[in-house]
């Protein structure tokens, strides 16, 4: 096996709403185009998929779902 270092910074964001953001957000970080990957039904049955999806649009940003995973 070779070395490496891998460096990955994280930056969290929790609270009521905050998905409202999340356009905002993605920019902030130089995000052009957004993949949203999600398991079951219950992002979408609880509407949270629908209000990630209109922070991407409101802010601009093209997506694209995956669902199911």
């Amino acid at each position: 096996m070779r070395n490496f270092d891998f460096y990955s910074p994280t930056y969290f964001v929790f609270g009521k709403d905050r998905e409202a953001e999340t356009g905002r957000y993605v920019k902030r970080f130089g995000g052009s185009r957004v993949l949203v990957v999600y398991g079951g039904q219950s992002a979408v049955k609880s509407g949270l998929l629908d209000r990630v999806l209109a922070s991407l649009e409101r802010s601009g940003l093209p997506y694209d779902t995956l669902g199911g995973v």
